[in-house]
């Protein structure tokens, strides 16, 4: 009877250990928000709808780059908030005291406008067209990268390897639809990629030029993806 005492008690111990360890990797994983309607990124429509009142439909690509320009700014402003009001992990106060969050917002700005290179050549490998509107997927790979990129490393910090471990996770979809910014970023995607469907329809509208349907697709995404999230626990 005495040697069962201890092993039980032991093995208690070590799985409430193990649970306990799980739980700290869950958090660490996936960095919490608050959810909370300042997390949706209103400016996107707002980018979106001014772009299409500048004639986004006839000159595309003048439209797109006086956008990026409106974008950036209210990318920083957003990218800011979630840094520090949406930052809902009470446990890493200090970890945020001791951050220069305007640093890591203009950091993550700048990252992503480097990783816009990548994401042109993407587009590219991926069907755009090379013999023109060569331009104007260069310009798309830049909207792309600050509403979809920029946004994931603040909320990362800037942390390559921890989000890579969100792949490791076994309810990788609920880490990601229960996130705004995930959500965000994952539908952005998707809707990049359905936005190709309508260019070869025989519509002859002029929003079906290259890249404006992409390009919708991605606000769009992205903003319903952010919304979706603060339905989803």
């Amino acid at each position: 009877m005495k040697n069962k005492t201890p092993r039980k008690s032991v093995k208690f111990q070590t799985q409430a250990d193990d649970n306990e360890g799980g739980e700290l990797d869950a958090e660490i994983v996936v960095p919490q928000i608050r959810k909370s309607v300042l997390a949706l990124p209103v400016q996107l429509p707002l980018v979106l709808y001014g772009m299409f009142l500048q004639g986004l439909t006839t000159d595309a690509f003048s439209t797109m780059v006086k956008g990026l320009a409106n974008l950036v700014l209210v990318q920083l402003v957003y990218g800011y908030l979630l840094a520090t009001v949406l930052a809902g992990d009470p446990k890493k106060k200090k970890e945020k005291n001791s951050t220069n969050i305007p640093l890591l917002v203009l950091s993550a700005t700048a990252a992503a406008g480097v990783l816009a290179n990548g994401l042109f050549a993407c587009l590219i490998l991926f069907g755009a067209p090379l013999s023109s509107h060569v331009p104007e997927t260069y310009v798309l790979s830049y909207h792309l990268a600050m509403i979809l990129a920029q946004p994931l490393m603040i909320v990362y910090r800037l942390d390559y390897e921890k989000f890579l471990s969100l792949f490791q996770l076994e309810c990788i979809y609920r880490a990601i639809f229960s996130h705004p910014t995930l959500s965000s970023t994952f539908l952005g995607i998707l809707g990049t990629w359905l936005g190709v469907i309508p260019i070869p329809l025989d519509w002859d509208r002029p929003w079906q030029q290259w890249p404006i349907t992409l390009l919708v697709g991605g606000y769009v995404g992205a903003f319903l993806g952010a919304l979706l999230a603060l339905f989803v626990h």
